[in-house]
């Protein structure tokens, strides 16, 4: 083993130097891998790329991830706690069409409706719609939200149209000082397995960057964190863990592969049931047979037998020597044990088996009003976890390519999931309108009032009624034309 490497020591009288913990300049990959045993981001068979300078960019070891993943090893040696498969088989499983189903679900459910602008200055916010729409930041997020469930994690390069190495280890500062109008390139999603984290405080646990690189490598080029946008789901709260997942959460493949694998275990074992449920048992003289003798004869009547057999089929046996017995596996159950097990499978997604499989499979449960409205209140607490920090940086963002300021007063809403039916809206609209009646008659408020709120609801039918406008009132009791006792 070669012994030729640089290990970066740390000065007890240099506050400053502490809290970095950094890469060695030189590493052997094969010291790398038996000392540190990084995760597994890549593949481990294959062989490392390697950079100018002859380092391999997916086996360069992080001092602070040494002993927190040697103390993991050890632990789940010895109490069997799952550990990271790995971004190549989380590739993998990304071709299975039930964990297609899941996540590629909870995605589109995520930007199905997507969001709200709202500012006072209406022409501001048309424009950053404008800058929505062109950017396609909706395709954008709904890629991320997808990549986030098969590895965890998604982090999104923010091209300023920048490639000097020196610039993009700089923070990105959202201002106009260091966004120019116009300077603002896209966006381009790189793959989890790309990237690993540079350098992160791992001594000051009240330091902002304890346990959050500062910057990543993307195949060895260094890039400031500030100019990713980060998306994580299922983010380990522990910080031993924290290094085992290349600091990005736990995937949603990952956590459903077991019941996937029970599914398709039952799934299989009830197939093969299928096949072998019935057992035709031929009782012959086996004497001769078992001590040598010729058995052509038997072995061409079992052939002819199990050819020709079915309902209409008939057998002809010798009276005395010969029997034929049917033995037959019971199926009761087989299908609620199948059904089941792909219920917990879709239970670990939180999605309705409606949503899930798209269809309402005979024996389950018809999904409910009360199941939708807890899925949907799932997916909207994934779109507040997993999107609202990039999606704030990204409105930022498109403030300042199209105007090179930003608006304190721009806010934005994510739409909501239900929709109301026609008559559920006219249910409401009703309600509405005797609340109104009862509140002008009560003097509560003016009718010029009860217009405004109309022309501002957009569900009310009367969204284009100028509210200053009020029609006099109709001429006699309106109660005696339509036969009603009004107030």
């Amino acid at each position: 083993m070669s012994t030729d490497r640089k290990i970066l020591k740390f000065k007890p009288d240099v506050p400053e130097a502490r809290p970095l913990i950094r890469m060695t300049d030189r590493v052997d990959a094969a010291f790398a891998r038996e000392r540190y045993n990084l995760p597994a981001i890549v593949n481990p068979e294959r062989s490392s790329l390697v950079d100018a300078r002859g380092r391999a960019y997916d086996s360069d070891p992080l001092s602070a991830c040494a002993d927190v993943n040697s103390f993991l090893e050890r632990t789940d040696s010895m109490v069997g706690m799952p550990s990271f498969i790995g971004y190549a088989s989380c590739a993998n499983l990304s071709q299975d069409g039930l964990m297609r189903a899941g996540v590629e679900g909870l995605a589109a459910e995520m930007t199905r409706e997507w969001i709200d602008v709202n500012s006072p200055n209406t022409d501001w916010q048309k424009a950053v719609v404008e800058e929505l729409h062109k950017f396609k930041i909706r395709r954008l997020f709904r890629k991320a939200a997808s990549m986030t469930g098969y590895f965890g994690c998604c982090r999104v390069f923010i091209d300023t149209g920048t490639r000097d190495p020196d610039e993009l280890k700089t923070p990105l500062v959202l201002s106009k000082q260091t966004v120019v109008s116009g300077s603002l390139r896209g966006f381009i999603p790189i793959d989890p397995a790309l990237m690993f984290p540079g350098m992160y405080n791992a001594s000051d646990p009240i330091s902002p960057w304890f346990y959050r690189p500062m910057t990543w490598y993307a195949l060895g080029r260094e890039i400031h964190a500030s100019r990713f946008l980060h998306f994580i789901q299922n983010e380990p709260d522990s910080i031993l863990l924290k290094p085992v997942y290349n600091f990005g959460g736990i995937p949603q493949v990952q956590i459903a592969l077991d019941y996937l694998v029970h599914f398709t275990g039952t799934r299989e074992a009830a197939a093969r049931l299928l096949k072998k449920f019935s057992l035709t048992v031929f009782k012959t003289n086996m004497q001769g047979i078992l001590y040598g003798e010729d058995d052509s004869d038997i072995i061409r009547r079992l052939r002819y037998f199990a050819r020709n057999r079915d309902n209409d089929g008939v057998e002809v046996i010798d009276n005395e020597d010969e029997d034929i017995l049917q033995i037959n596996t019971p199926l009761s159950g087989v299908t609620d044990i199948v059904r089941q097990a792909l219920e917990m499978l879709s239970a670990v997604f939180r999605m309705p088996v409606t949503k899930y499989l798209g269809i309402s499979p005979g024996g389950m449960n018809a999904t409910g009003e009360s199941d939708m409205n807890n899925w949907y209140d799932y997916v909207a607490g994934q779109q507040v976890s997993v999107c609202d920090s990039p999606l704030d940086v990204v409105i930022k963002l498109m403030e300042l390519n199209r105007f090179g300021d930003i608006d304190p007063a721009l806010t934005y809403s994510w739409r909501p999931l239900k929709k109301t039916t026609e008559a559920e809206q006219a249910n409401i609209n009703k309600v509405k309108a005797e609340t109104d009646s009862v509140l002008i008659m009560s003097g509560t408020i003016a009718p010029e009032e009860s217009r405004k709120r109309l022309s501002e609801d957009a569900d009310s039918g009367h969204a284009n009624i100028d509210p200053k406008n009020v029609p006099p009132p109709p001429e006699g009791n309106i109660g005696e034309e339509f036969g009603a006792d009004l107030p």
